[in-house]
C-alpha cells in the first residue's frame, strides 16, 4: 500500500468539506463531480478549441 503524506491530506481535506457541506445543507454531487471530472474537462478543452476554430454550438449540440 502506497500511503503518501499528500494524499492522506488531500484525503483530510476533501472529507471535511464534504461533511461541512452536508452539515450546512449543500449538496456534496457538485464536489464530487467537480474533483473527477475537472482534470479531464481542463485538459480536453485546449483541443476541443483547436479543433472547432472559433465555431461555437457544436460542442451543445
Amino acid at each position: 500500500m502506497n500511503l503518501q503524506a499528500f494524499d492522506l491530506v488531500i484525503l483530510l481535506v476533501l472529507g471535511a468539506l464534504g461533511f461541512m457541506m452536508r452539515r450546512f445543507g449543500l449538496p456534496v454531487l457538485p464536489l464530487i463531480l467537480g474533483v473527477i471530472l475537472g482534470p479531464r474537462i481542463e485538459g480536453q478543452a485546449p483541443q476541443d478549441a483547436a479543433t472547432e476554430r472559433g465555431r461555437s454550438g457544436r460542442a451543445y449540440g
